[in-house]
């Protein structure tokens, strides 16, 4: 076999040894999960299996007990939610903070340079002497 130079825009991919065209990795060819697939399934708590079971259900269908478990883990789920939520909110707004502040502080950067260089200039085009003895720029040759 001849050696080849591979170019930049050249895309190899070998996949996977023993993979098939449109077959996933942790799948039978019928669509079934191999046992190493179902390891890698999400697994639910009991208690959430069964409030999703009973959510399905009509108020009047659930007993006094289903009724107070559905509720309850509601809200566990509801209070769980709310104190992400804060710590996200804290976290989007130090990060904010942060951008604002070292936002600010490179364009006061960049804006003091541009304002120095465009006084140089225009202190260069008034007074070329002056130009040339306060910063050492050369007079400009007109063409």
């Amino acid at each position: 076999m001849a050696n080849r130079v591979v170019t930049q825009d050249e895309l190899k991919h070998w996949g996977i040894l023993g993979m098939h065209w449109g077959l996933r990795r942790f799948q039978k060819e019928d669509g079934t999960r191999t046992p190493a697939g179902k390891k890698r399934d999400v697994i639910n708590s009991e208690d959430h299996d069964k409030t999703r079971e009973n959510r399905s259900k009509t108020m009047a269908g659930l007993s006094n007990d289903e009724l107070r478990k559905v509720n309850e883990r509601l809200q566990l789920e509801s209070v769980y939610n709310n104190l992400t939520a804060v710590k996200i909110q804290k976290a989007e707004s130090f990060v904010m903070k942060t951008l604002k502040a070292s936002g600010g502080s490179a364009l006061s950067t960049i804006a003091t340079g541009v304002f120095i260089g465009a006084a140089k200039i225009l202190i260069q085009k008034l007074s070329p002497t002056f130009a040339e003895a306060a910063f050492a720029m050369k007079p400009v040759k007109k063409p």
